[in-house]
């Protein structure tokens, strides 16, 4: 099984692009919260984890009802606050990663 992949081992970015639609709208992510326990077996995972601190929402957002709901022990919660070492190094990262996004345009998924 190859994960990051479907069925017949295509990553899902490689698809037929005319069947995958791209918004411009501000989303939520989770990066800093490991997936499962073969996170380090997915595809390119490593080159998708990311140490940045996005925009805070507003204080009137409405957080999706998903959120609130009970959760199995295995997924980790996001309410959990960043840890001091993710700060430290989201602030040494971010400005690298902003000058290399305005030099170099990377491919979808990477």
């Amino acid at each position: 099984m190859v994960f990051g992949a479907d069925r017949d081992g295509k990553m899902i970015q490689d698809r037929d692009s005319n069947k995958i639609k791209f918004i411009d709208a501000p989303y939520l992510h989770a990066t800093n919260i490991e997936r499962s326990k073969n996170d380090r077996e997915v595809i390119k995972r490593s080159k998708k984890l990311k140490y940045e601190i996005g925009k805070s929402f507003p204080l009137d957002f409405y957080y999706p009802e998903a959120f609130f709901k009970d959760r199995p022990n295995i997924i980790p919660s996001l309410w959990n606050t960043m840890s001091g070492s993710f700060k430290l190094r989201s602030s040494f990262e971010k400005p690298i990663r902003k000058i290399k996004r305005t030099v170099w345009k990377g491919k979808a998924g990477y």
